[in-house]
């Protein structure tokens, strides 16, 4: 989940969050999926419904990742991985099931393909079975 949330840009009956500037400086609103829409209502009652929306049980915001995912990291074991890596997991399992490069650009912020494949970097699994897609 983006790590600098505020309840002010998500909207729970459209099941969207807005991040308002990305990085190249333009909004973009994106769905939220059924894990999302769990993970929510854990945090709600950490806070007044306002603000951060990522919180300790005694409602502090977590805004670094040095405070909470540095030694979630640490405590599963994981060498080197990074915040960002969570965006490789997400683009290449957005494709394993089949999502076109466009959409996962398009959900990602991309404004062209080329980054999108960086991050959706998995070989075909079964050229076969994709290209009998178009027959008959």
């Amino acid at each position: 989940m983006y790590r600098n949330l505020v309840w002010e840009n998500v909207d729970l009956e459209a099941r969207t969050l807005t991040i308002p500037r990305t990085k190249n400086g333009e909004s973009i609103r994106l769905a939220l999926n059924s894990d999302a829409m769990r993970a929510l209502p854990i945090f709600r009652p950490r806070g007044d419904g306002s603000g951060r929306v990522v919180r300790t049980i005694s409602g502090v915001p977590l805004s670094y990742n040095k405070d909470w995912f540095v030694p979630a990291v640490r405590r599963a074991s994981i060498q080197n991985f990074r915040w960002h890596d969570c965006r490789h997991t997400f683009a290449s399992r957005l494709r394993q099931n089949g999502i076109s490069l466009g959409d996962i650009a398009e959900l990602l912020g991309h404004k062209g393909l080329a980054m999108t494949k960086r991050y959706a970097h998995l070989a075909m699994a079964n050229p076969h079975e994709a290209v009998s897609r178009i027959c008959g």
